[in-house]
């Protein structure tokens, strides 16, 4: 599975880059997003893992510190876990509902961060229209992208999405992503659930 480089602005107005001093992303595929902060603002130090290694060969050719990283097999790589310590933020964008345990990684994540550490994840909202037609259809069609992605093994809602990051800290902020096409965005927030896509969570590491 590999997803298009493209940068993920839309978790941008999530951080104040004015105390920000490092990025630490997980699934960062060709570096986009962090090449994207690296350049617009270059005191912050950006590393990036994925467990594809021609998108750590990519990210390495723009410049980018980054190694392939798989975290189904965490144990045998634990030069991931010296990184995250000087972490500000800890970028998980569409990446946790690919791997097999992935509250054991956000606990090892909480583990090796920083007091203060902001960890932003962001996930496919299973609960969308197009689960319900396609169980009213009587199926499950899976796809390359998106809801059904093929290599999904976790599926969430807002609930077990918040039970999710509460495995890093306790106070989680959730928020839905919508649309900017003005029609999208107004069914959206008639009803969240129902009609957007993803789901954003930003939880704080606390002592």
């Amino acid at each position: 599975m590999h997803y298009s480089d493209n940068p993920r602005f839309d978790i941008f107005p999530f951080m104040d880059f004015t105390e920000i001093t490092s990025v630490v992303e997980f699934g960062c595929a060709d570096g986009a997003t962090l090449l994207e902060i690296r350049n617009k603002y270059s005191w912050i130090a950006v590393y990036g893992f994925d467990y594809q290694e021609a998108s750590i060969i990519a990210a390495k050719s723009r410049g980018l510190d980054a190694e392939v990283f798989d975290i189904n097999d965490m144990h045998k790589q634990a030069s991931a876990f010296v990184v995250v310590k000087s972490a500000d933020v800890i970028l998980l964008l569409d990446i946790l509902e690919h791997i097999n345990m992935p509250e054991y990684f956000v606990e090892k994540l909480r583990e090796h961060a920083k007091d203060g550490a902001l960890m932003i994840v962001s996930l496919p909202n299973v609960r969308n229209w197009r689960t319900f037609a396609q169980l009213f259809s009587n199926d499950w069609r899976y796809e390359d992208t998106g809801i059904f992605d093929k290599t999904h093994v976790r599926f969430y809602a807002k609930k077990s999405a918040l039970r999710l990051a509460e495995h890093f800290g306790k106070e989680v902020i959730f928020d839905y992503r919508y649309s900017s096409v003005r029609w999208k965005a107004f069914l959206q927030r008639l009803a969240p659930s129902l009609f957007c896509g993803q789901m954003y969570c930003l939880v704080r590491r606390g002592k």
